[in-house]
């Protein structure tokens, strides 16, 4: 079964993130990825399903501190976190505060539009490609308009590093 249509069948149960983990993601992932559902669960702030129509994914997301943090999995071994939230100098100042500017900058989410592609609910312009800003004192071009920091199979530290960001 292709990535495509076993993503297809499972929409149609609505699985826990925790499931999907479980069963398509490796080993070097897993345990890191099931410790941090577990963390958010002993904080009373469990992954809902999240409906994000026909593309070719699954979601979740969990409201922590003010903060939306998106699960995504699109059947390629890849579990994929996604912490959207307006990176207000108070933010700012949390961050460098706990030293996570470079894991900031690091995942830093950019526009996709100038390959074509665009987020669904984006807020710009559709001749615009991203957006320009001075983020943690570094200038960066082309930032996602969600304000997104996005992480591929983290490990262990960075679930951590995740942790505090959500933490503010």
């Amino acid at each position: 079964m292709s990535d495509k249509t076993l993503i297809q069948h499972l929409k149609a149960s609505k699985p826990q993130v925790e499931d999907i983990i479980s069963e398509y993601i490796s080993e070097n992932v897993k345990k890191a990825a099931l410790d941090f559902i577990a963390w958010l669960n002993a904080n009373k702030v469990p992954p809902t399903w999240l409906d994000i129509g026909e593309q070719a994914a699954l979601a979740w997301i969990v409201e922590y501190s003010d903060k939306k943090l998106f699960m995504v999995w699109s059947g390629k071994d890849i579990i994929n976190f996604m912490i959207q939230g307006v990176l207000t100098d108070e933010y700012q100042l949390h961050i460098t505060e706990n030293n996570l500017q470079n894991i900031v900058l690091d995942n830093l989410c950019y526009c996709s539009r100038k390959d074509g592609e665009h987020c669904t609910g984006c807020d710009l312009p559709p001749d615009v490609a991203g957006i320009s800003l001075v983020l943690l004192g570094k200038e960066v071009e082309n930032v996602c308009c969600g304000h997104m920091v996005s992480f591929n199979n983290p490990n262990s530290e960075i679930i951590e590093e995740i942790k505090k960001l959500l933490d503010f």
